[in-house]
């Protein structure tokens, strides 16, 4: 397996030995990904069940004095009842080479710190559920459309994987789990 070490990220890590940063949209982040993991090449997100990522932030490490992309995540932002904005979460996704390593928790922090106090909601994995989700699963939200949250209802189960979803009030809350 031959790994391309993708010259961004050599300007993303400037020599330290990992940080978190943006990566720009999905395409951008997934030249990066799998130039970094070639035995694991990014999906698209795509399907009837699949919601936009639009802006994506990573974890990069030193690997041997190569910048190597190993965790991922993104956010999407739109706007809400009454014209007020809201965000999805989602993409997460860390090489299991180096998970349990705290290395999602730096671009998780980048993420969620760009669309600040503003409503979240993310679907989950298994694995996501046990990590992420706070569990408020409201019937309806005073920004986030009703149709968006029966999108998300709608979600568990047929889209493979996906076993929940959430609203996030505040991204501390996340932060401190």
């Amino acid at each position: 397996m031959i790994k391309k070490f993708h010259p961004k990220l050599q300007r993303i890590l400037q020599g330290r030995d990992r940080v978190a940063g943006q990566l720009g949209s999905e395409n951008e982040m997934k030249e990066l990904w799998d130039a970094s993991n070639p035995d694991m090449k990014h999906q698209l997100r795509s399907g009837q069940y699949s919601y936009p990522i639009e802006e994506w932030f990573g974890t990069v490490i030193n690997e041997n004095g190569k910048a190597r992309l190993v965790s991922v995540t993104g956010h999407t932002v739109r706007q809400g009842k009454e014209g007020r904005p809201y965000a999805l979460i989602g993409g997460n996704k860390t090489h299991p080479d180096y998970r349990g390593q705290g290395l999602m928790s730096e671009a998780r922090k980048k993420n969620l710190g760009m669309v600040g106090n503003m409503p979240k909601i993310a679907g989950y994995t298994s694995m996501g559920k046990r990590s992420f989700s706070i569990n408020e699963q409201p019937e309806t939200h005073p920004v986030i459309p009703d149709e968006e949250l029966d999108f998300f209802r709608e979600r568990v189960g047929r889209k493979e994987g996906v076993v929940s979803w959430s609203i996030i009030k505040s991204w501390k809350d996340i932060l401190r789990r």
